[in-house]
């Protein structure tokens, strides 16, 4: 049952993690969330959770093409 948790806590950021994964701050998630244009919201009672793995393809959607990156460079 640990290790279940501890998948999902990996899966699953709250608002301040991500914002500090992201470098966006906490208040701009926050109207994100609340316009609904934040990829992965998950709300569990009343806190939010974002799935890690949404963001990253957001994140990588948003990267022009033309910019190398360490897998491609």
């Amino acid at each position: 049952m640990k290790e279940m948790q501890n998948n999902v806590a990996k899966r699953l950021l709250n608002v301040s993690e991500l914002s500090h994964y992201t470098s966006i701050p906490v208040g701009t998630l926050y109207v994100m969330i609340s316009k609904k244009t934040l990829p992965g919201v998950v709300k569990i009672g009343k806190s939010v959770r974002v799935e890690k793995s949404a963001i990253d393809e957001w994140l990588s959607s948003l990267r022009p093409e033309s910019i190398p990156t360490p897998n491609n460079a």
